[in-house]
């Protein structure tokens, strides 16, 4: 009895799902689903990339060198009318960054605004990044670590879409 009444409700709360508002557009998001593929490394010896919608869409699973030692995970997502990314990093922390509001979707620019399992006044972490999306095939981006408050160095990747 309780198997039916539970199979009703569901049926009954079907299509109210269905109903449910569209997903809301952002213009930095939406360029950043255009990356969705595997990348190379422009420079020998290069980190690969890989990109892939997650989520019916609404986040973006960007796998940076897959299979290897150094994997590492970064996860894209709309927060309200905020674009942000969780960095699951080989540090063992997850700096969380939100993007700068812009106009432009060319060049996306990140900054830490907390994170898990660290501290962002001391604690060595990812604590910002920029992308380079102003050609389709090219990607460029920089992020930089910070320690003690301060920078601590940065990691640039070049990337071509492999075809």
């Amino acid at each position: 009895m309780h198997r039916l009444i539970a199979a009703a409700l569901a049926l009954v709360a079907l299509p109210a799902l269905a109903r449910q508002d569209a997903p809301k557009k952002h213009a930095g998001f939406e360029r950043m689903k255009e990356l969705v593929g595997t990348w190379e490394s422009a420079k020998e010896g290069g980190m690969g990339v890989t990109y892939r919608l997650t989520a019916g869409g609404s986040a973006l699973l960007e796998t940076i060198a897959p299979g290897g030692d150094h994997e590492m995970l970064t996860l894209y997502t709309l927060d309200g009318d905020d674009l942000v990314l969780t960095h699951y990093c080989v540090l063992g922390n997850q700096p969380r960054m939100k993007a700068e509001k812009s106009d432009k979707t060319d060049v996306l620019r990140f900054t830490c605004v907390g994170g898990g399992n660290m501290k962002c006044d001391k604690d060595k972490h990812m604590h910002s990044a920029v992308f380079h999306l102003e050609e389709k095939d090219t990607l460029e981006s920089e992020w930089t670590m910070q320690a003690g408050g301060m920078a601590a160095g940065a990691v640039q990747m070049s990337l071509k879409r492999k075809k």
